[in-house]
């Protein structure tokens, strides 16, 4: 007999700590997102490449409201 998990066919149910290491990603974009923004907007004659900054910020915060609603779930 097959066990209730394996029937529904989704990928964290067949490995269990999948799920835990996917919220846990999560969880790192929620802290590495606000934490890059704060260190290039205070730190930012260390770096001088100004095109890198941009785009690193903009990621940033493309990437923080994601992580944010996913964990709201």
């Amino acid at each position: 007999m097959q066990d209730r998990h394996h029937q529904t066919g989704h990928w964290t149910h067949r490995h269990p700590y999948a799920a835990f290491a996917v919220n846990m990603l999560y969880m790192a974009f929620t802290m590495v997102a606000p934490m890059g923004i704060l260190m290039l907007a205070t730190m930012s004659g260390m770096y001088p490449n100004r095109t890198a900054n941009v785009l690193l910020i903009a990621g940033f915060f493309v990437l923080l409201p994601i992580a944010i609603g996913r964990r709201e779930r």
